[in-house]
């Protein structure tokens, strides 16, 4: 007689068994940031040691990144004690106790995030402004005479005539960039352990390292704001016209350009064009709103897009730049989806598969 009860493998033949999916914990993405601003601050004392480099401001920025901190950390208490009130909770002051107790391990996180974020911050300054001491600016007149073979002219002048009228409006919007991504690292850092996190913080990271570090260096170059002053003669001088409309960025090269000439140490201090990082960290938000909020990725588009735009307007970027910098970013947000998934990549079509996912 056939047994009527089938063996646990006949039961099971043909059905493939589920990976066991452990939860996402912070020390995913904790860890590995850890070793690349290990590698940031390896490559600031080797510069250091060359004579290439000064010591890093970790002071200047430790002062802001906590300042940041702690407002960030008022408001939610603030915002915890109001909900409170509206609950009428009869002991306020001891709840809030109790919920800094049980939430002491991702106040530790976060605040580790942040001393993390200083360090990169600075080493990342000192890295930049010594490069020139290492890598003489080279790529500009490549860079120049490609793409007014390419477009017929210089790429800004052709945004001056189409968008001469917004150059004040396209000023303001391309000095939103820093404060942008001060408030996207923090409500990424804030936000609960998930994989999304993990790969943006990654790749975030990432970024800078190999776009912002690496690709500066192998690619130095100072951009059509300071071609004239680095490379003398009157190339760009068709720019002054839209500075003149452009506060924020006339000051903003005046200042690295004092601090580039007087060998001075200043926050954001630095100069280099290619790859932009400005595009890049613009592409990376993108990113990261197109997967964890999709709805608001049509505004983040659009902010990219201004980005893109800005940085060839006012002269901060050959279009060059801005091509390559987008190029760097979605290849390494693949990379940092496979990482997170655990599967390494096989070939650059499913990197680039995996930067669109």
């Amino acid at each position: 007689m056939r047994n009527a009860f089938p063996s646990p493998s006949g039961a099971m033949r043909g059905v493939r068994a589920r990976p066991v999916v452990e939860p996402a914990r912070d020390l995913d993405w904790l860890l590995p940031v850890a070793a690349i601003i290990a590698i940031e601050l390896g490559l600031w004392l080797f510069a250091w040691r060359a004579g290439a480099a000064t010591s890093p401001l970790f002071t200047r920025y430790g002062t802001i990144g906590y300042l940041i901190l702690s407002v960030v950390g008022l408001v939610a208490f603030l915002y915890q004690l109001s909900i409170m009130a509206l609950r009428r909770e009869p002991h306020p002051l001891r709840c809030s106790a109790e919920m800094i107790r049980n939430n002491a391990p991702r106040i530790l996180i976060i605040v580790v995030a942040v001393q993390l974020n200083v360090l990169s911050g600075a080493a990342f300054s000192a890295i930049k402004t010594a490069m020139p001491n290492l890598i003489p600016y080279w790529v500009d007149p490549y860079a120049v005479a490609f793409e007014q073979r390419l477009f017929g002219a210089d790429p800004y002048l052709l945004s001056q005539r189409l968008f001469g009228w917004a150059t004040p409006a396209i000023d303001f919007v391309y000095a939103t960039w820093l404060a942008v991504q001060i408030v996207a690292f923090y409500v990424l850092v804030l936000l609960k352990p998930s994989p999304l996190k993990t790969r943006a913080l990654l790749s975030h990271s990432l970024s800078w390292l190999i776009l912002g570090i690496v690709g500066a260096y192998l690619l130095s170059s100072v951009g059509p704001i300071f071609y004239d002053r680095v490379y003398g003669g009157h190339e760009f001088a068709g720019l002054l016209g839209t500075l003149d409309h452009a506060p924020v960025a006339t000051q903003t090269s005046d200042m690295l350009w004092r601090a580039y000439s007087l060998h001075t140490k200043e926050i954001a201090s630095g100069i280099s064009a290619m790859p932009s990082l400005h595009v890049a960290m613009a592409f990376w938000l993108a990113m990261v709103v197109r997967a964890g909020c999709p709805r608001g990725q049509f505004l983040a588009w659009i902010y990219f897009g201004l980005i893109c735009l800005g940085s060839v307007h006012l002269g901060w970027h050959y279009v060059s730049d801005g091509v390559i910098g987008t190029t760097g970013a979605a290849l390494i947000w693949g990379i940092a989806g496979c990482l997170v998934r655990g599967v390494p990549p096989k070939n650059g079509a499913e990197v680039f598969a995996q930067a669109g996912s």
